[in-house]
């Protein structure tokens, strides 16, 4: 059976093609105003017909999400929480501004309607829903005419009767009904609200993506899997109905990718560093990929279980500019897919793609394999514009090629700074880190990155431009159930009250994949538990066993540098996660070689230019590359899907995985 992996992103569709051990990589251009476009044609070209295959498939963020276009959508909530959508949590996205830019609610105040009911926190009924306020809201909702209604009551995460009534009372409208007890069964009701009312408001778009995904896929439904922002696949059946499973779908498949490279080689403690042409990211690893559940899109939040990662920058599509000052600029503006950087024809503002290719640090002709023609005559005259905005108001007078690089070190300093920050808000030690670097440009980043940080390896996996459409055909089928149980550990039994709520999740797991278990196969279960002191506002995900209590502790102290055994915690929230393993693309491993390349490695020697020295560089083509071959910085390694720079003073070698292993040539 044909195994494709196909991860749609804003610029292009990354497909990858196993069929028994061999592996093709490909790159076709997205289509956004048709988003499953590009996914059939992947299949038409390279599928032949009535082959056997299984898809897994990344779709792209809805447009709809992303335009900042008006939803069609109501939202049915509790009388007097009805802006509470639009009040958030008060946060100041930019703490120092007298003018914070704030999101703009998905839902219009229009929309929102507020019923007479109320539950308390442990789910009885303090104001009882009435049937005329039940059919109060099936007028309005039928007058409304709405692409979807999203319900979201508090405390319905240990009451959710009035939900369902109310999603009973509007089944014959045949508008699609969204419960937040159904999408998150947690408190913290904005992060609740809002989730739910993301799902409602892109459930429509999604449901005809997949709708057309499956009528054009024989036995769609069988064939095709999708992947989740928790680094998990599931079925087309569950993705449509809960398509807010899916909103980091391709991030969350990358770091699935580079956790298993770094786990290949014997280290699971690894920087999963992506970059891109739209934006660039950051995982930390320590033994385990990390889930969080405070997922932004948008703006706006999804407080599902998704794998930890953070964004960095606006990827190769930073553009520079001159600020009053005189001073160098980057970003945060990128010139996306449209225009695009310079290089791709349509742009007329330096980004950092131009400013690789001008240093010769990428090779225009070997760009994709030479399949998409890169335009390099009108970058050097942008640059040199830059450099008279330079000198016009700061004075210096710097070369068009010190700008060049001064981009690229202004985003390496940048992005350095934003991973730094994120170690020390984990606790984590970089030096005990080896930097996995992926995405079209994460490779020509890494070794400066890995520098600035004290990271003592990098680690360019196989096929690293395409790395997310190969961690979707190593995910695992997986299924998220939470529910929060508001338990202190002062009350008897209070294990037993935690094991209950297991099997009761449990249960709902197997209810969800009853049909993804294969013949002699089985489910794998991990229980955790959300815990805090009384009074804290956040909680610590820990996993259940008999010491969860001194667990929790210990991490508590781990994490703030306290911890007090003595005082009774609280319970918050029970989870649990099924999983069904399933085989992935393994690289076999190969003797290693002789250290030096093969001639036939070698296609071409170019001047580039590097920390203010124009250096003679030599150019790979890394399918032509043994296990064991070493390369001496400065180096320019070649593939169709990225490009890795190996700068002065550091030596790559090929390991029995294929993988490019670059270290800091240590002074003697």
């Amino acid at each position: 059976m044909i195994r494709i992996g196909i991860d749609c992103g804003v610029t292009f569709t990354d497909i990858v093609v196993v069929e028994e051990q061999k592996v093709s990589v490909h790159k076709i251009p997205s289509s956004p105003a048709e988003p499953a476009k590009s996914v059939l044609t992947a299949l038409q070209k390279f599928v032949k017909q009535g082959e056997e295959y299984l898809l897994k498939h990344g779709p792209a963020l809805p447009q709809s999400l992303t335009s900042g276009k008006d939803f069609n959508c109501l939202l049915v909530t509790n009388e007097g929480f009805e802006d509470l959508i639009a009040i958030g949590r008060e946060t100041r996205s930019d703490t120092y501004s007298l003018n914070p830019d704030s999101t703009i609610p998905l839902v219009a105040e229009k929309n929102r309607i507020g019923i007479k009911e109320r539950l308390a926190a442990d789910g009885k009924p303090l104001v009882p829903l009435e049937q005329k306020e039940i059919d109060r809201i099936k007028t309005l909702v039928k007058k409304a005419k709405p692409d979807a209604v999203a319900i979201a009551l508090l405390h319905s995460y240990s009451n959710p009767e009035n939900e369902i009534k109310i999603q009973d009372s509007l089944k014959d409208l045949g508008i699609p009904v969204v419960m937040s007890h159904k999408i998150l069964p947690e408190f913290r009701e904005y992060e609740r609200f809002y989730t739910t009312v993301i799902n409602a408001c892109i459930h429509r778009e999604m449901n005809e993506y997949f709708s057309t995904l499956e009528k054009n896929i024989k036995n769609g439904e069988r064939n095709l899997q999708v992947m989740q922002s928790n680094g998990g696949v599931t079925g087309l059946d569950i993705a449509s109905e809960e398509p807010v499973r899916t909103l980091s779908s391709g991030p969350a498949a990358g770091v699935v990718g580079a956790f298993k490279a770094g786990k290949q080689m014997g280290n699971k403690k690894i920087a999963a560093f992506e970059m891109g042409g739209t934006s660039s990211g950051i995982c930390l690893c320590e033994g385990t990929i990390p889930i969080s559940r405070e997922l932004e899109v948008s703006g706006y939040p999804v407080a599902l279980q998704s794998v930890d990662r953070k964004e960095t920058g606006p990827g190769t599509g930073a553009m520079a500019w001159v600020d009053d000052e005189g001073m160098l600029r980057v970003g945060p503006d990128s010139a996306g897919n449209d225009p695009g950087p310079i290089c791709y024809g349509k742009g007329d503002r330096v980004t950092l793609c131009d400013a690789h290719i001008f240093l010769n640090r990428i090779d225009p002709d070997n760009f994709l394999g030479g399949e998409m023609i890169i335009q390099t005559d009108k970058i050097p005259d942008a640059i040199g514009k830059l450099s008279e905005q330079i000198k016009k108001k700061g004075g210096s007078s710097p070369s068009d090629e010190e700008v060049a690089e001064g981009i690229i070190r202004i985003e390496n300093s940048r992005m350095s700074r934003e991973i730094r920050n994120l170690a020390q808000e984990k606790g984590c030690s970089l030096s005990d880190l080896t930097l996995v670097a992926y995405g079209g440009a994460g490779p020509l980043h890494a070794c400066e990155i890995a520098e600035a940080l004290d990271i003592p390896t990098v680690l360019v996996p196989m096929h690293p431009g395409v790395l997310a459409a190969v961690g979707m055909l190593e995910a695992d089928i997986i299924e998220d159930q939470s529910r929060t149980v508001l338990l202190s550990s002062e009350i008897p039994r209070v294990s037993s009250a935690i094991v209950k709520n297991f099997r009761e999740l449990k249960d709902l797991v197997r209810e969800k994949l009853k049909d993804a278990v294969p013949e002699g196969g089985k489910i794998e279960f991990e229980e955790y538990v959300d815990i805090r002191y009384p009074g804290q506002s956040s909680e610590l995900r820990i996993p259940y066993s008999r010491g969860f209590l001194q667990a929790f502790h210990k991490e508590h102290n781990f994490i703030y540098g306290h911890s007090d055994s003595s005082i009774p915690v609280e319970i918050v929230t029970a989870r649990v996660r099924g999983r069904i393993r399933q085989s992935g693309n393994e690289n076999p491993k190969e003797k290693l070689k002789s250290n030096t390349p093969p001639g036939k490695a070698l296609i071409q020697e170019r001047s580039v230019y590097y920390g203010g020295e124009v250096l003679p560089t030599p150019y790979y083509l890394r399918n032509l590359l043994d296990p064991g071959n070493q390369i001496s910085g400065p180096a320019i390694i070649l593939e169709y899907s990225s490009t890795t720079l190996i700068p002065k003073g550091f030596e790559g070698s090929i390991d029995p995985w294929n993988n490019i292993v670059i270290e800091k040539i240590e002074k003697k």
